[in-house]
């Protein structure tokens, strides 16, 4: 079996304003991560975390450095897939490349990851030109047809094998269930999951897309596979994805880990949709 850990959306260096869904404890990410550890090591250890994205608020040397520094002391490897925040300015990739480690393998933004019972695939998520910068207008996700040639021809080499896609961007917004409303929040561009839906149909070994982005907890499908968004770590209940994949199915579900603080950090009961429903928190796969 293989064990993996989400996390996503530690913003590092931010503050209360932005996008936050849930009260945000940015400063205390070091107690966060602390938490993490305890709970990994206490429930069997883990083969791989996975960071969906936003490892900083904005792209700046130090705040990257002091990132990679707080994420390489976890008990486990590492492996981040870029987020918008994290490419805030024209050199950022080169800034992540300089410092990111073995956070981004050889330096490389998309690149896969092997464990024993699936590989895990990240698919960079673009948000305009040039590559790997957002401006900081409204994030509209896509992915370059470079990234998906090469993810693709990655895929293929492991015929037999469980694949995971990792993108900052999931396939699918909010839910108008989730939300108590009318209207799905934040649903990506139509061009962008189609282009997910196309590697997925072109590639039924594809089982499961994991993203962040959204700050919420939801599980969608698109196609043969489904979806996964985990909400900000950083936010009160600072909630983990915990994967297990086997070569016969996969078990996800979500852990806060609130209750593993010294401390009592404010919720919003009025944003409780954040963390999903039974079926956004959950999902059980067989093939």
């Amino acid at each position: 079996m293989s064990r993996i850990i989400l996390i996503s959306d530690t913003h590092h260096g931010g503050g209360p304003d932005g996008y936050r869904l849930q009260p945000c404890n940015i400063d205390r990410l070091p107690e966060l991560y602390a938490a993490l550890t305890g709970w990994i090591r206490q429930t069997g250890g883990a083969d791989l975390v996975l960071h969906a994205g936003d490892a900083v608020e904005r792209a700046e040397p130090d705040l990257i450095a002091e990132a990679v520094a707080q994420l390489d002391a976890l008990p486990v490897p590492v492996r981040l897939a870029l987020g918008n925040h994290d490419l805030t300015r024209p050199d950022a990739l080169a800034l992540w490349r300089r410092s990111a480690g073995q956070l981004l393998p050889a330096g490389q933004p998309a690149y896969a990851v092997h464990c024993d019972d699936c590989c895990v695939h990240v698919l960079p998520t673009h948000w305009g030109d040039p590559p790997f910068f957002w401006a900081g207008d409204s994030p509209r996700a896509a992915c370059a047809e470079a990234d998906l040639v090469a993810t693709e021809m990655r895929i293929r080499e492991s015929p037999c094998a469980v694949h995971l896609l990792v993108c900052h961007a999931a396939p699918g917004g909010i839910p108008a269930d989730q939300l108590g409303g009318e209207q799905e929040r934040d649903a990506p561009p139509a061009a962008y999951v189609d282009q997910l839906a196309g590697l997925v149909e072109r590639n039924p070994t594809v089982r499961l897309i994991l993203s962040g982005h959204s700050h919420a907890n939801t599980v969608g499908a698109l196609g043969t596979a489904h979806w996964a968004t985990v909400s900000s770590f950083s936010e009160s209940p600072f909630e983990v994805m915990d994967l297990r994949v086997t070569a016969k199915g996969l078990r996800m579900y979500t852990v806060p880990l609130f209750a593993r603080l010294a401390w009592r950090a404010r919720y919003d009961w009025g944003s409780a949709w954040v963390q999903g429903r039974a079926c956004d928190r959950a999902l059980e796969m067989c093939w």
